[in-house]
């Protein structure tokens, strides 16, 4: 689910943009209670086609880990 961020929080039409993840970092408090993880998932791109794609991992119980991922956007 975390490696989803970069997809989930894109700012640029997918048709148009690549968003290529270099990276994964993934920091988790508690181990996921129930079925299903969601993510609040937000980006930065910067002036130069480098960016992060950062999201809050949630369970049924509430926020339980966070998610970065670096990124390189480039032109299709």
């Amino acid at each position: 689910m975390a490696d989803s961020t970069n997809g989930a929080a894109a700012r640029l039409d997918l048709n148009d943009w690549l968003f290529v993840n270099t990276d994964l970092t993934l920091h988790v408090h508690r181990a996921p209670r129930g079925e299903w993880i969601g993510l609040d998932a937000d980006s930065v791109i910067g002036p130069e086609g480098a960016g992060l794609a950062s999201s809050v991992l949630r369970d049924r119980d509430g926020p339980m880990g966070r998610a970065a991922q670096a990124l390189t956007v480039r032109p299709r």
